[in-house]
């Protein structure tokens, strides 16, 4: 009795198959995992530019009610000490006790900074150490590009145009922010988004309203 072998209904891989198909899954694996790690890296970039959109927002609005309740000095000084292109200082309470603080915003290095005066002595001085954090990185303004705009008791927020450098501190009843802000997607991004807000000085207004 003969028996025959046939190689033909052998179910299986060579081993050149089985080189073949894990070479292709690798690539595969490969790509799916640039792939994701792209779309992972986009997502973080865009979130982190939305989350420094809404802080700038916060801060604006946090500098504009400041400016609303801006006073006179507790030494008689006038509300508004200093108004520059990329620096304002004023005088108001901003800590909820019973002084007056004196209150700065002003550019340095790409970065807005928040510093406090405290007042101290007897007869009320300015004079102690300014205690100054940075409240907004990344900014984008420059020195053609100011960041805040004073205006006088006419303004009507669609014709009348910012009081010119250097601005007489007697004729600002209303002040705009104009901060640019650089979106960050990407290490060399030159992009940027605007926040802009506005205050009326309630201390010194005249015909302007709340």
């Amino acid at each position: 009795m003969k028996f025959s072998h046939s190689n033909q209904n052998q179910i299986g891989f060579t081993l050149i198959e089985l080189v073949v198909t894990i070479s292709i899954f690798s690539i595969v694996s490969v790509g799916l995992i640039i792939l994701v790690g792209d779309v992972y890296s986009q997502a973080t970039k865009h979130g982190s530019s939305i989350a420094n959109a809404d802080q700038t927002r916060r801060l604006s609005n946090q500098m504009m009610q400041e400016l609303r309740n801006s006073v006179s000095a507790s030494n008689g000084a006038y509300a508004i000490a200093i108004a520059d292109a990329q620096q304002l200082a004023f005088y108001a309470n901003v800590d909820g006790g019973t002084d007056i603080e004196r209150v700065r915003y002003y550019l340095s290095g790409g970065k807005l900074y928040r510093g406090i005066v405290k007042q101290a002595g007897n007869p009320v001085n300015y004079n102690g150490t300014e205690i100054s954090k940075v409240v907004q990185n990344d900014v984008a303004n420059n020195g053609s590009t100011p960041l805040f705009y004073y205006f006088n008791e006419n303004f009507d927020d669609n014709t009348d145009s910012a009081l010119t450098q250097p601005v007489n501190i007697a004729l600002v009843t209303y002040i705009k922010l104009n901060i640019q802000v650089l979106k960050r997607t990407s290490k060399s991004t030159t992009s940027s988004f605007t926040v802009y807000a506005g205050a009326a000085l309630r201390s010194l207004k005249t015909n302007l309203g709340d």
